[in-house]
């Protein structure tokens, strides 16, 4: 059965938002955000409305002019 998000009970809602405040570490959680916002900022940029391998591909290759190959594992 499934269950959209407004039918599951208060208890696992709670206990899945306290799930996903955790999935990325408070000490890395800024840098990720920067690289997410220069990310949204290109995409916007160039008008791109999905995301997907080939929207991907064509930003780090973006990067990878900018950058040396040890700095864009930041950004991966």
């Amino acid at each position: 059965m499934d269950f959209g998000v407004a039918q599951l009970p208060e208890n696992i809602l709670n206990a899945s938002n306290e799930a996903l405040k955790s999935l990325i570490p408070e000490k890395s959680k800024d840098r990720n955000e920067k690289a997410y916002n220069a990310f949204k900022q290109w995409q916007g940029g160039n008008h791109i409305e999905v995301i997907n391998e080939n929207v991907l591909l064509a930003y780090f290759q973006q990067l990878s002019k900018k950058h040396s190959p040890s700095t864009l594992w930041v950004y991966y």
